[in-house]
């Protein structure tokens, strides 16, 4: 027997339940993305222009991982994410946000580590000053 939430005197039929567990997930992906200051978005552009081998491999890790039905649902789904049909769930995107960058060429690393330190690193407006004789030293100290 389906099983329906009772909302304001009415009910929510299934897919009204199912819209809503999209949404959360949508949701979920969202705040995902804020709190990575959106390095999660060179995570799934690196997935989506990996060659078929490479993608292969990764999929088979994301299995072992999260288990058959996972790699399976990311196996169909992949097509949709690629071309915007389906928006990844917050949980999706975590888990590919841990299995991917252990994976990706240094240079994007490095440009995630970039991308997440001036989201997350502190700031400064500080403007110094230094001639051409200047040692190494002398920057470190002024920086100090």
């Amino acid at each position: 027997m389906p099983r329906y939430r009772r909302r304001t005197g009415s009910y929510w039929s299934r897919s009204d339940v199912g819209l809503q567990r999209a949404l959360r997930h949508i949701q979920e992906g969202r705040e995902l993305s804020a709190l990575l200051g959106g390095t999660d978005n060179t995570v799934k552009k690196y997935l989506f222009n990996l060659s078929s081998t490479e993608l292969g491999k990764i999929l088979i890790e994301y299995g072992r991982l999260h288990g058959d039905s996972a790699r399976e649902y990311a196996v169909q789904t992949l097509p949709r994410w690629r071309d915007g049909r389906v928006t990844m769930s917050g949980m999706v995107a975590e888990r590919l946000y841990r299995l991917l960058p252990p994976t990706m060429p240094i240079g994007i690393k490095f440009d995630i580590a970039e991308e997440l330190w001036r989201h997350v690193g502190p700031s400064s407006s500080r403007v110094i000053r230094f001639g051409r004789e200047a040692s190494n030293a002398d920057l470190v100290r002024l920086g100090a």
